[in-house]
């Protein structure tokens, strides 16, 4: 692949990690393409990933916000229900933020919604069992705005730098 890169001029890095704990990374992305208005903290690394915080100006209906991100993400993000307070503040940590761990961290911050990119049946279940609302979309799609985040910064420094988006299958969720 290297030798593909260097044949047509096509530079390549990996700022995976970097990029989910920076303010304008994964999470931050997210929160401001599905409308929060207030980001109260970035999602960081310490000693483990820590969600970032974010409170929507106005509270919104936990349907609108599940229509929102589907939309946003073009993917059928699951959504559980679990408790009937409008969604005023969430906790984020997009990709792979599905420990439980990371949902007692949103929860002892007063979050009503959790939001992320992978589950698993303890994921669900603590969600359902401590009373927080939790959206999943895909790994891929719920940092891709970060991405893009990053790839606008790169052009804002060099106006000679073209932006191109790949359209991305959506092979994770393994559903319709």
């Amino acid at each position: 692949m290297l030798k593909k890169l260097q044949e047509y001029d096509i530079s390549h890095f990996w700022i995976h990690g970097p990029l989910d704990f920076i303010e304008f990374g994964t999470c931050t992305s997210l929160m401001n393409v599905i409308g929060i208005d207030n980001i109260i903290r970035y999602s960081f690394y310490h000693k483990g990933d820590v969600p970032g915080i974010g409170e929507f100006s106005e509270p919104v209906d936990f349907k609108v916000l599940v229509l929102k991100m589907r939309n946003e993400l073009e993917e059928p993000v699951r959504a559980w229900r679990n408790n009937e307070k409008l969604v005023k503040k969430v906790g984020v940590l997009t990709g792979a933020g599905h420990s439980s761990n990371h949902i007692k961290m949103a929860v002892e911050e007063g979050c009503d919604t959790y939001i992320t990119g992978e589950a698993t049946l303890y994921t669900i279940q603590y969600a359902q069992f401590i009373g927080i609302n939790l959206l999943v979309g895909s790994h891929t799609f719920t940092e891709i705005f970060g991405v893009e985040s990053l790839a606008s910064k790169l052009k804002h420094l060099d106006k000679g730098i073209e932006l191109v988006k790949l359209k991305e299958e959506h092979f994770e969720l393994n559903h319709n």
